[in-house]
């Protein structure tokens, strides 16, 4: 089936998000001035919701095969960090981040992923509940599902949610997609301005709300019901666009890699430091250009190790498949 350029261009602007957000959280929060701050970050703090989105969109289906590449782009990404973090700074303790890698997902810093992976093994109940309902009874289960979300992340701190760092945050949004496929005829009303307009809406009250002074968790949180707003404006306004370009199904294929090279061992151990001690000792069109550099620099690279990762795993997985061993994985097949 050909892939959706419309949604793998959404992908891009979704991992673009996650890097620049990245930048700002991790390397420049204490260096930038806390009104620039709080200015940017309501415009890329939807990315992550909209990686699970579009998962919803699209749904899941769970196969051995799936959960295995998981891990398998995991393992090569790990090492790519950890052989990075070696050789800017050799005196770390090797054996220590060894033991961290192989015991993902319990130890890794790749929260995203291991909420993905856990995605994954529950497909087939999620699936299999969602079918289950007609289209009127799930449509009333996700209006109280929200309104209880709601209620939770914008009236008072809940640690069931912890500021969207949860599986229940990439199950909500995992079933929003879902809705949002299904009831597309009441969703996809609007001409696809409309879309974009409730973005910017949603992230222009956030950065006013903001400036008022709401509790930080109930504003620059994934779980934000703004945030949530804006994922689901962003993939309605894709989904009205009808085009296809391999240009963007190939940088696409990219995204991923992005977040594991930036957000690894190496990015919080080691990148984010210094961008953090560039941005203090240089100009800000000098720390504009750094990050351009490592933006372009981080989906060139992602894009070279991605192909590379899915060519040996085509070749790991032909070899396990013909072995006795994926007889015992077939039950694991749904």
């Amino acid at each position: 089936m050909a892939r959706s350029s419309n949604f793998e261009l959404l992908r891009i602007i979704a991992m673009s998000m996650i890097l620049i957000h990245h930048f700002l959280q991790h390397g420049l929060l204490n260096v930038v001035s806390p009104k620039t701050f709080n200015t940017l970050m309501p415009w890329v703090l939807d990315g992550v919701n909209i990686f699970f989105l579009i998962s919803g969109w699209f749904g899941i289906r769970y196969e051995a095969r799936g959960a295995f590449k998981i891990i398998w782009i995991l393992l090569i990404f790990g090492a790519i960090n950890l052989i990075a973090l070696y050789i800017a700074d050799p005196t770390i303790n090797l054996f220590s981040y060894l033991v961290h890698l192989c015991l993902w997902p319990v130890s890794s810093r790749y929260w995203f992923m291991a909420v993905y992976f856990f995605l994954i093994l529950c497909a087939p109940i999620i699936n299999g509940g969602i079918r289950s309902l007609s289209d009127s009874r799930f449509r009333i289960m996700m209006i109280f599902f929200t309104l209880a979300k709601v209620y939770m992340c914008g009236t008072i701190i809940n640690h069931t949610w912890s500021s969207g760092y949860t599986f229940m945050q990439g199950f909500y949004m995992y079933c929003l997609g879902c809705w949002l496929k299904r009831d597309y005829a009441w969703f996809g009303k609007l001409s696809r301005s409309y879309y974009l307009i409730i973005f910017i809406a949603a992230s222009l009250i956030n950065v006013f709300l903001r400036y008022a002074g709401i509790n930080r968790e109930l504003v620059f949180s994934y779980s934000s019901i703004l945030q949530i707003a804006g994922a689901a404006s962003l993939a309605l306004w894709v989904s009205k666009m009808r085009f296809q370009s391999k240009t963007i199904n190939f940088i696409s294929a990219g995204a991923l890699g992005c977040y594991l090279l930036q957000d690894g061992t190496f990015g919080h151990n080691y990148l984010y430091s210094r961008i953090h001690d560039y941005a203090i000792s240089h100009s800000a069109f000098d720390l504009i250009l750094l990050l351009g550099v490592l933006f372009v620099g981080f989906w060139i690279i992602s894009l070279i190790i991605s192909n590379i990762t899915d060519r040996g795993f085509i070749r790991f997985w032909n070899m396990l498949s013909n072995s006795k061993i994926y007889k015992r994985l077939l039950y694991f097949r749904f």
